[in-house]
């Protein structure tokens, strides 16, 4: 008797349990600077790179370099006025207060990936609504470069 007390006490504890944790609660929405980065074109406005024998900023033309991110995770690499398929893009939210994650570019296109590798990832940070920066550091190089970080200055132009 003591047995049979034993599992039907065992499974009431297990069928109650087996129920913990669910809710009616529904799914927070994506914070709204996630979708952000979908929507326009992001142009590169400025970028800074370190290698171990020197330090370099440049100020890249207005409309000159730029991405267009899409909402299916795919995006476009644009040059001048012209934009084609460079590959797939992630982000994933590192603190939502601060609105900073981790922004990963997967090139399939192979001159780029030449330079970059196939993936590129780094500390994304959103100024404002329509400006960010994109911190890349390599491990020890970033791609086939010999710089050992490259920063990204993007504001949204469209």
């Amino acid at each position: 008797m003591k047995k049979i007390t034993a599992y039907v006490v065992l499974i009431s504890v297990f069928i109650l349990n087996s129920g913990a944790g669910c809710s009616d609660k529904k799914e927070e929405p994506e914070p709204e600077y996630v979708k952000l980065l979908v929507g326009g074109r992001w142009d590169v406005y400025k970028t800074y790179s370190v290698s171990a024998s020197d330090k370099i900023t440049l100020t890249i033309k207005d409309g000159y370099l730029g991405y267009k991110f899409y909402a299916d995770g795919s995006m476009d690499g644009c040059f001048q006025q012209t934009c084609e398929k460079q590959g797939r893009w992630s982000y994933k939210v590192k603190n939502a207060a601060a609105g900073t994650g981790e922004l990963t570019l997967y090139n399939d296109n192979k001159d780029i990936a030449e330079v970059y590798g196939d993936q590129l990832t780094g500390h994304l940070e959103i100024l404002s609504d329509n400006e960010i920066v994109w911190i890349v550091n390599g491990s020890p190089f970033v791609g086939n470069t010999d710089y050992s970080l490259v920063r990204w200055y993007m504001k949204r132009t469209q």
